[in-house]
């Protein structure tokens, strides 16, 4: 990285970018997404149906538990249609201990094309970290 000015218009195009992970429309491959809102607004909901299309064109998902437990995560995904086959090929994962370079590796060889983490707040609490502190957000986001 260089702070030499860059001229915008002599950059070469490059292929559109669109949001097909999960074939929803709403996910982009390679980027990070936060459904944000109340309590009771479906932001789970909304990230076990990205999930959920996600497995059906194929993908490997891991879906990382703070909030629902393996029960509720289990119910709300079939009442979005989920079949056993498609439950089956789901990396579901209740931590109970702060994730470290070793765990991370291991999720990493499970090769997931999407990851799930539900609840944020959970997530950085289990870290040992605060969201209201931007160094931590940081911190939780490299």
């Amino acid at each position: 990285m260089s702070w030499d000015p860059l001229n915008l218009a002599n950059l070469e195009e490059r292929p559109t970018l669109k949001p097909t992970l999960g074939d929803i429309g709403l996910v982009y491959p390679g980027k990070r997404h936060v459904f944000s809102g109340p309590q009771e607004s479906a932001k789970t909901l909304a990230a076990y149906a990205v999930a959920l299309a996600e497995i059906r064109q194929g993908g490997n998902v891991a879906l990382i538990d703070l909030e629902m437990g393996p029960w509720d995560a289990r119910e709300r995904l079939c009442d979005l249609g989920a079949t056993a086959d498609e439950l089956d090929r789901l990396h579901y994962i209740e931590p109970e201990a702060p994730a470290n370079e070793e765990i991370i590796l291991g999720l990493v060889e499970l090769v997931p094309t999407l990851v799930v983490i539900d609840a944020a707040a959970g997530a950085y609490d289990l870290q040992g970290l605060d969201d209201n502190k931007r160094a931590d957000v940081e911190r939780f986001a490299g």
